[in-house]
């Protein structure tokens, strides 16, 4: 938590509200947005603001093999399956750089499994904010709808599975 405060420190990102029904690790919540805590639409709505704001154009492919070059050169490395239909693969990446934090919205527009090579470099907390995904790192893990919410290992590998609807904000602190 102090690294994330000193992060958040001058990004001219809030960390006054966090309602803890957001949190839900037993895949508690209902699975989309329909019957989500208020706050992740709110969420939503700030964190969609800012990526608009962003100097950094979208990135958007319908090649496998090119969005996972993008997703390693971000974050780390990886092998990504789909899991649904190829033909409905679009992977759409909105990110915008805040000091030390990466703030990112990120959907696939199939189902896909992606297992992750540990960063060793940065901590990852991503929100569920459509759909749903299930996360495994080891014996952990969990799954949930929108308000589910994740901070990845940056010491040992994960795997997620994401739905065809899936859509996470991302929060990279470095």
């Amino acid at each position: 938590l102090p690294r994330l405060r000193r992060a958040v420190r001058g990004s001219g990102i809030s960390l006054k509200y966090f309602h803890a029904t957001m949190l839900n690790a037993d895949g508690a919540q209902p699975r989309g947005a329909a019957g989500a805590p208020p706050e992740l639409a709110l969420l939503d709505e700030r964190a969609q603001l800012a990526l608009a704001r962003s100097t950094a154009p979208a990135f958007s492919s319908a090649d496998p093999l090119l969005a996972s070059g993008e997703l390693q050169r971000i974050y780390s490395r990886h092998r990504l399956v789909l899991q649904g239909p190829h033909q409905d693969f679009r992977m759409q990446l909105r990110l915008r750089e805040l000091g030390s934090l990466v703030l990112s919205s990120l959907s696939f527009n199939t189902a896909v499994e992606l297992a992750q090579d540990a960063s060793e470099q940065f901590f990852l907390v991503t929100t569920q904010t459509r759909g749903h995904s299930e996360i495994a790192s080891g014996r952990e893990g969990g799954a949930g709808g929108a308000g589910f919410v994740v901070v990845d290992s940056a010491t040992r590998d994960v795997v997620k599975r994401f739905s065809a609807d899936s859509e996470r904000l991302n929060v990279r602190i470095d």
